[in-house]
């Protein structure tokens, strides 16, 4: 090799530990030599997208450290440890890819603090990396709608429509609302997709004790205006529909999904 390229090699080396140091700021220390050394790598060799991608990334990892000396700092100190590197290489070969989605950067952080807090030992999981990266901000909704009030259950509805014959026919499935009876958002893949990362129990084989529960989905516009056509039209020969109903059904949040709660949200 000869002098010039072994110059070259340190001066990039040297950009990137600047790059590195102001990325990091404070939290450096706390990372430790070999978790700094494996993102100072990542730096090195992430794949180049461009100019505009690379000062997003950086500024992800930045802001995501950010968080994580925020949430750190709120640990106390009998209860801080050596962080789990199963947790935070990964997440921070994920910082390089997923940071697209506002709500990436405060659940990584937040998993990178819990991996350094003794009292998580019994609910932290490598399996919460890959969890993130497949969680819109739908599913995050969601999941802060368990956590803003506090419950391990919240109701679900279908609308159906009765036959005539006695029948039944579903008019729209697995429909979730929350706070605003006018907001009818489509939910139900982020439901699904949920209900496939083990995080929730969705059923409509039981419903919550209390009926006052599901009255934002009677109170809803669309449930009204497509009752009350149905109730103008029944008495025709050829209309099939004598009603429309609300079925009742319950998302029961899982003890995977409380703890993904308690460490990332």
């Amino acid at each position: 090799m000869s002098t010039l390229e072994e110059q070259a090699i340190k001066t990039a080396g040297k950009a990137t530990e600047s790059v590195l140091n102001k990325l990091l700021g404070p939290s450096a220390e706390l990372l430790g030599n070999g978790i700094a050394n494996y993102l100072k790598d990542k730096l090195a060799n992430s794949p180049y997208w461009g100019e505009e991608t690379k000062k997003a990334q950086e500024e992800n990892v930045k802001d995501t450290m950010n968080v994580f000396l925020e949430n750190f700092n709120k640990i106390d100190d009998k209860d801080k440890k050596q962080l789990s590197v199963n947790i935070v290489a990964p997440v921070i070969d994920s910082l390089f890819t997923y940071f697209e989605e506002p709500n990436y950067k405060e659940m990584f952080a937040k998993l990178i603090a819990a991996s350094c807090d003794d009292r998580s030992n019994d609910k932290i999981s490598p399996y919460f990396v890959e969890a993130i990266k497949q969680i819109s901000h739908k599913e995050a909704i969601i999941l802060a709608d368990f956590k803003n009030k506090e419950s391990n259950e919240l109701p679900i509805a279908n609308y159906k429509f009765i036959l005539k014959n006695n029948g039944y026919r579903y008019y729209k499935k697995y429909i979730f609302i929350f706070d605003d009876s006018s907001a009818m958002n489509d939910y139900s893949e982020a439901l699904i997709n949920l209900q496939r990362l083990g995080f929730i129990i969705i059923s409509f084989q039981r419903a919550l004790l209390h009926d006052n529960e599901y009255q934002i989905y009677k109170n809803n516009e669309d449930f009204k205006s497509k009752k009350q056509e149905i109730l103008e039209n029944t008495k025709l020969p050829e209309y099939k529909f004598k009603d429309l109903e609300v079925e009742k059904g319950i998302i029961e949040l899982t003890l995977l999904g409380s703890n993904f709660i308690d460490l990332c949200l």
